[in-house]
């Protein structure tokens, strides 16, 4: 199994899982859920990077693929351009690989604009929309998770390793005040996480 299907494997996994967080800021409490789909797997592992006419297809298809053998890491090295992005993407398998990690143990989340970004001094551009970023260390460095809503929930928008721009700089931060994972295929429910303070 190389890094692409293990990292397939990984958020297939996920997939199963919801994380309902209780978050505030000046007395106000918003409750957040987030959850992951096949949807967004091209996006988050970076494929969407690379020129290969294998990875046109939509993102739930690249996936079965993937776990199937039937895209590989190969597969990604036989891409136009795939000197010029290797370190990249190889860097974000294996910040997608741990999302779980991520996501169990996070305590830093906050509401994100890239206007304000754009606005610090150097300012850090970017074009990743989102509405909230959460931010952990990983073993391969400080690492970025970008959600978007859709619907009733957050799903992910882009992740990604960065040790020389903190792309928290200038965005709202949130407290965590409660975190609870659910499996969701059986209704079991765990809290991960709730602040001493903390009282429904």
């Amino acid at each position: 199994m190389d890094v692409l299907q293990l990292c397939a494997q990984k958020y297939a996994e996920l997939c199963d899982y919801a994380y309902d967080c209780v978050i505030a800021r000046k007395g106000t409490s918003i409750e957040l859920k987030f959850t992951f789909s096949p949807y967004e797997f091209r996006h988050l592992a970076g494929l969407h990077r690379l020129e290969n006419p294998r990875l046109r297809a939509n993102s739930e298809r690249i996936l079965k693929d993937i776990l199937a053998g039937k895209i590989t890491l190969e597969t990604l090295r036989s891409s136009a351009n795939w000197v010029e992005e290797q370190d990249k993407i190889l860097l974000r398998l294996d910040a997608l690989s741990q999302l779980d990690i991520l996501m169990d143990e996070f305590l830093l989340i906050f509401g994100f604009s890239g206007e304000k970004l754009a606005s610090v001094k150097p300012p850090i551009r970017t074009k990743i929309e989102a509405d909230y970023l959460i931010k952990f260390q990983l073993e391969n460095g400080m690492t970025f998770f970008f959600s978007v809503r859709h619907r009733d929930t957050y799903c992910g928008r882009s992740i990604f390793v960065n040790n020389t721009s903190d792309y928290s700089t200038g965005q709202t931060k949130f407290t965590l005040l409660e975190k609870k994972k659910t499996h969701l295929p059986t209704g079991e429910t765990a809290l991960l996480y709730r602040r001493e303070s903390y009282q429904k």
